[in-house]
Parts: structure tokens; C-alpha cells; sequence
């Protein structure tokens, strides 16, 4: 009897000697495994946790801990499937964790590009996820912001970022509440928090630009230019500050000046259209038709689809009263854009001009037809229709 209880206490020594020996690999190759992670070396980790979990006399502490690790490296590793599937298995043993929901979530972001494309549904699923699981700090609520922002929530995409710029504002914060902002029609609102921006980072040129740009659309021509013009001298050779800055004097009738400028374009980009364009609209203005015409087929030139050009020299042809030429620019501009109402407007009143009232009224209907709130269309055809 004795001897077999001595066979039964040597036999459960090896055992219990093994399954710690086992373990203590285990809890080795685990804090391998976590070094691996920290340097970034995600592939050779994950196959580490894998190899530990695949164990089954792991104990429930390491393989709580493992499992974490094992998430954790997925989700760096972009390896969303697999992610996914730790996650669920930890919820199967009674845990989840804020974090890892918030990193799931920002990776359907796509941040980084690494993916084909956003995943905004996804992303705000499991932010929203992290979010009651008590995860709430400035970083999580851009990523929250930002899923808003992707599923075209703006209002509560402003709100967040609201609360953001109240505690620890960024350039980028600012940003992008001026960008909704703008969107939401909010222009004078935007204005203030590009200014913002510009107050912490005065070196991005896109700031400059897009300031510029509101304030043209807000009429304020003179702050326009003041802003265009601190933007050239940040990137002298960035076009489009002196398109704007052109744009600007036209609107301010400072002809001399917007020519000097826009000519400056031309140096820089010899193919620049607008700025032919542009050139062509204050020949017009000051009554140099030839000049006019002259840029316009400059703009062309470098861009034979550009309708405006061609429905600007035919103006100019219909204000000669040489309509056979306008209604050939005209043509040409219906041509490049069958539904530009404009475009059938003016060639009606060059057809009407040359006494082709059939091919008038044929393109005034037409006009109507893409636009029927066009007035000058719809009186020029009752007026047809009554002679």
C-alpha cells in the first residue's frame, strides 16, 4: 500500500513539475511576446500569442493577459478579421475593454491610408461601443468627431469638437470646424476658427487659401487680398494665391492691379486658362474686345473644354451684332455642355439676333427645359411666340 502511494506522489510530482515548467515557458514567451509588440514587430508577436493560446493548460490570467496582447497587436498590425475575433472571445469570457474598441473603431477610420476606403458605419459602431465603456479623451473624441463628420452627422461632429477646442484646441481641431462650419453655411463662424488656426500654425498655405476664399464668398474683398497676399509671401510660387488676389482686384475694380498679378500667374504657369480667362474678363470690362478675344482663345487653348471662354467671346460677337460668329461660339459651347442652360440661352438670343426665330424658339424651349425658372428665356419666347 505504501509503495503504490509512493508510485501515485512521484507520479503527480512529475506531473505538477511539467505543467509548471509549461507555464513558466509560457509566461516567458508572453513577455517575449510584449517586447516584440513595443518594438513594433507585430508579425513574429503575433505568432507568439497564438502559440501560448493554443495551449490548453494555460491558466485564465494568462490567457486573459495573452488575449489582450494578442488584440492589441492585430489592431496595429491591421489585421481587422482577426481583431475582431479576440475581441469577441475576450467579451465570451466576461471582458471587454474600451481601448481595444477604440482602436477597432479608429482602424475603420483609415487614418493611414492602409485600406481601400473608410469604413464610417463600422467605425462609429465600435467607438460608440468604447464611448460606454468609460473611454472619453480628447484623442478618442477627433476619432469620434471624424466618423460624424464621415456619415455627414455635422452637427454633432461641431458639438464634439466643440468640447475639444474648450480644453486642448490643435490647428487641426480648428480646421475642422471651420470646414463644417462652411458646409453647414456657417461663413462668418468659419472665418473665425480659420483665423484661430492661423494664430496657432502660420505656415500652412491651405489656410491662407481657404480663408481667402471665404472671405470672397462673404464679399470682403479687401480682406481678401490682405490674406492672399501673406500667403505669397509664405510660398511665392503657389498659384493660386495670385489667382485669388486676381480675382479679388477684379471684384474691387482694380484693374491695373488684377492684370500685374494674373500676369505673374503666366509666368509661373504658362498653362494656366483661368488666368487667360481672367485676363480676358478686364479686357472686356475696359472695353478692349480684341485683347479680349485674344485671351480667351489662350484659355482655350489650353483648355478647349472650357465653356465659359467660348460663351464670352460669343458675347462679345453678340454685342457686335456679328451673330453668325456668335452663334458659332455659342454652338461650341452647347456642344461642350448640352445641359448648361446658359450656354442654349445665348445661342437662342444669337439665332434671334440673325432672324432664325425657329432655331430660337427651339433652344429657349431647351433652356427651359434645364432651367425653368429662367426668366430672360421665358419672356424672350412669349415675345417670340406673340409676333
Amino acid at each position: 500500500m505504501n509503495k503504490k502511494l509512493c508510485i501515485y506522489l512521484i507520479i503527480l510530482f512529475f506531473v505538477f513539475s511539467f505543467s509548471a515548467e509549461a507555464q513558466n515557458v509560457n509566461y516567458n514567451n508572453f513577455s517575449g511576446g510584449v517586447n516584440l509588440y513595443y518594438q513594433g514587430r507585430y508579425s513574429e508577436a503575433e505568432a507568439i500569442f497564438s502559440e501560448i493560446l493554443n495551449d490548453p493548460s494555460i491558466n485564465h490570467e494568462l490567457k486573459h493577459d495573452t488575449l489582450y496582447y494578442y488584440t492589441l497587436t492585430a489592431l496595429d498590425n491591421n489585421h481587422t478579421q482577426l481583431a475582431i475575433e479576440q475581441i469577441n472571445t475576450l467579451k465570451e469570457l466576461g471582458y471587454e475593454n474600451g481601448r481595444l474598441y477604440w482602436k477597432l473603431g479608429a482602424l475603420f477610420l483609415n487614418k493611414d491610408h492602409q485600406f481601400d476606403s473608410a469604413s464610417f458605419d463600422s467605425a462609429l459602431k465600435n467607438l460608440q461601443k468604447a464611448s460606454k465603456l468609460g473611454v472619453n479623451s480628447i484623442p478618442f473624441k477627433r476619432d469620434l468627431a471624424a466618423a460624424y463628420t464621415g456619415l455627414n452627422e455635422k452637427e454633432k461632429a461641431k458639438k464634439l469638437y466643440g468640447e475639444i477646442i474648450s480644453i486642448n484646441p490643435t490647428v487641426d481641431d480648428y480646421l475642422n470646424l471651420a470646414l463644417l462650419n462652411k458646409e453647414l453655411g456657417n461663413l462668418e463662424t468659419a472665418v473665425k476658427y480659420y483665423e484661430s488656426a492661423l494664430d496657432i500654425d502660420s505656415t500652412r498655405q491651405t489656410i491662407y487659401l481657404n480663408l481667402g476664399n471665404l472671405y470672397q464668398e462673404l464679399n470682403n474683398y479687401n480682406a481678401a487680398v490682405s490674406i492672399y497676399k501673406q500667403g505669397i509671401k509664405l510660398q511665392k510660387n503657389f498659384t493660386p494665391f495670385y489667382v485669388g488676389l486676381g480675382e479679388s482686384y477684379i471684384a474691387l475694380e482694380k484693374y491695373n492691379e488684377a492684370e500685374n498679378v494674373l500676369k505673374q500667374v503666366i509666368e509661373i504657369n504658362r498653362h494656366s486658362y483661368y488666368s487667360y480667362f481672367l485676363l480676358g474678363m478686364i479686357n472686356r470690362k475696359l472695353e478692349d474686345y480684341d485683347t479680349a478675344l485674344d485671351y480667351y482663345d489662350q484659355a482655350i487653348k489650353y483648355n478647349e473644354d472650357y465653356v465659359n471662354a467660348y460663351l464670352e467671346q460669343g458675347k462679345i460677337y453678340l454685342n457686335r451684332e456679328e451673330y453668325y460668329k456668335a452663334i458659332s461660339k455659342f454652338s461650341i459651347a452647347v456642344g461642350k455642355n448640352t445641359k448648361h442652360a446658359e450656354s442654349h440661352y445665348y445661342l437662342a438670343l444669337a439665332y434671334y439676333g440673325a432672324d432664325m426665330k425657329e432655331a430660337a424658339v427651339a433652344e429657349l424651349k431647351r433652356t427651359l427645359h434645364l432651367n425653368n425658372k429662367y426668366p430672360n428665356a421665358r419672356k424672350l419666347l412669349n415675345e417670340i411666340e406673340k409676333q
